[in-house]
């Protein structure tokens, strides 16, 4: 049976005429660098199937994504895990229901939750001071907020998160189910998870509903996502619901076909890709691994065995049957600073301006790489050369300097700062007033501020500015970083605030 990507080059080089859409007409001609693809870039046409109502070839490549990921049913994406979040959210919580997220959600849950009209319940998770990074929701975290708030009916976590440490999903679904509601897993960075010995599982053995990027850890492209349903907690039919809602009419069929080819992929080679990746990542970390004042992050358990792995080791749990998971993925590396005058933002400038290395973000005191069995021995050789020149070059103006080094960085030596929520996110996402950030402690956001990536919002609308958030805020602009949701105007940042003031707090001055 041809792939789908076979029927559309078989389409593209036949002699039927496309008396429909798209413009272009299929025209290799046109003077475009696309030329070539156009061919093959169709529309819902006779013989292709429909996906949003999907009885054919479409039909079939989702049912074989549910059987390569283990899931029930398995709904191709074309509008990104945006698009699967909103749906999964829309699916399962009816308009002003409550909802428990962990605070470290992508930007899209905050917005399914606007559309929806809800009530937002907050996890924090653990700060891990050495990476500055939040670490995953825990069970017991689940299990504590399901008391205080009773009237929950869903339950929404990220694992893994964007630094790429897993949540222990099966405790945390034990707790959620036993509440009877649903439990919905952001899992945009896991899509290659359980491909291969070396990876975490993915979470539809325990999760009601998962969302994968498939372009962001694939070889599928930008916008592939897949949204998997699990059990009869939730209802495939309210899921297709909104899907038709909220996902394009008119899909693309050269991201469809680059879905089925990705997914085979995994299917098929997994394990030989991984293994690859694996030497060629280990070989990364020996070089790296005499680093001074940078150093690879890698999530780290107490056991002595562990302990003895050294850098390399993989990150494990284990049950009291000795069944072993990974908890971290290795296709995220983390490179962190020890220098307190050399934020991640400097590192990161650096490693582009210098050395021309495109890293994924950066915050506080680290960079992030994403590193997949697609990446040549280039990528890990260049970066593994750039990160120890700049550590060499810095360790040296370190002992020849009074300047300290310790575990921190710039920026964040504290957990994130936590606003209180005052008001809900549907009350208070508007057009609001602005004025200047020094100004606004005190006050009701109106609005999102936030870095992207990761796209974690600071404050959310509802939250109160106090003197801590606000002072944060101004560091992080004064450091470089792009701040999303601050005006500038002549001169002065502003921000998006209500008029309602709040609290009482000191005013703040700009540094």
């Amino acid at each position: 049976m041809p792939s789908l990507a076979e029927k559309l080059k078989e389409y593209a080089e036949s002699d039927v005429y496309p008396y429909h859409m798209p413009g272009h007409k299929g025209n290799a001609d046109t003077g475009s660098i696309f030329d070539e693809l156009h061919g093959m870039d169709i529309t819902e046409i006779e013989g292709f199937d429909d996906l949003h109502h999907a009885t054919d070839i479409l039909k079939r490549v989702q049912e074989e994504a549910a059987c390569a990921f283990g899931a029930d049913r398995t709904f191709y994406l074309v509008g990104g895990s945006t698009a699967g979040i909103l749906t999964a959210v829309s699916a399962v919580l009816e308009p002003g229901s409550e909802l428990l997220i962990a605070r470290n959600c992508h930007k899209s849950v905050y917005h399914a939750a606007y559309l929806r009209g809800l009530k937002l319940h907050y996890i924090v998770p653990e700060y891990d001071p050495q990476g500055q990074i939040l670490k995953p929701v825990t069970a017991a975290q689940v299990r504590k907020a399901l008391r205080e708030y009773p009237n929950i009916s869903a339950v929404l976590i990220t694992s893994p998160t964007y630094e790429g440490l897993v949540a222990n999903v099966g405790e945390i679904a034990e707790a959620v189910h036993e509440k009877g509601i649903p439990l919905i897993v952001d899992e945009a960075h896991g899509a290659h998870f359980g491909f291969a010995s070396c990876l975490p599982s993915n979470s539809n053995a325990w999760a009601d509903l998962v969302v994968q990027s498939l372009h962001k850890t694939t070889k599928a492209l930008t916008q592939t996502a897949l949204l998997h349903v699990n059990g009869n907690r939730v209802s495939a039919a309210q899921v297709q619901k909104y899907l038709d809602i909220y996902m394009t009419s008119s899909p693309s069929y050269l991201l469809m076909a680059s879905m089925e080819e990705a997914v085979k992929d995994l299917l098929d080679n997994g394990e030989q890709l991984y293994r690859d990746f694996m030497q060629k990542k280990e070989s990364f970390l020996k070089k790296t691994a005499g680093m001074k004042t940078l150093f690879v992050y890698q999530q780290m358990d107490a056991s002595e065995n562990e302990k003895k792995c050294g850098n390399m080791a993989l990150c494990m749990d284990a049950d009291e049957n000795g069944k072993t998971d990974k908890k971290a993925d290795p296709c995220k590396i983390l490179i962190c600073s020890r220098a307190r005058e050399f934020s991640g933002k400097r590192l990161y400038d650096v490693l582009l301006q210098k050395y021309h290395l495109q890293m994924e973000l950066c915050e506080n005191n680290h960079v992030l790489a994403i590193m997949t069995p697609y990446d040549r021995q280039e990528g890990f050789d260049r970066l593994a050369a750039a990160l120890n020149e700049i550590d060499w070059e810095l360790t040296g103006r370190y002992r020849n300097e009074s300047c300290s080094i310790g575990l921190t960085g710039e920026l964040h030596t504290f957990p994130p700062h936590l606003p209180r929520q005052a008001q809900t996110l549907t009350e208070s996402w508007s057009e609001g007033q602005i004025i200047p950030i020094t100004e606004c402690a005190g006050r009701i956001s109106a609005a999102f501020v936030y870095q992207y990536p990761p796209g974690i919002p600071l404050v959310v609308p509802g939250e109160v500015w106090d003197e801590e958030l606000v002072s944060e805020v101004v560091e992080k602009i004064a450091t470089g970083y792009e701040m999303l949701g601050i005006v500038e105007k002549c001169g002065t940042i502003k921000v998006v605030v209500t008029e309602n003031q709040t609290v009482k707090v000191k005013p703040v001055t700009m540094k």
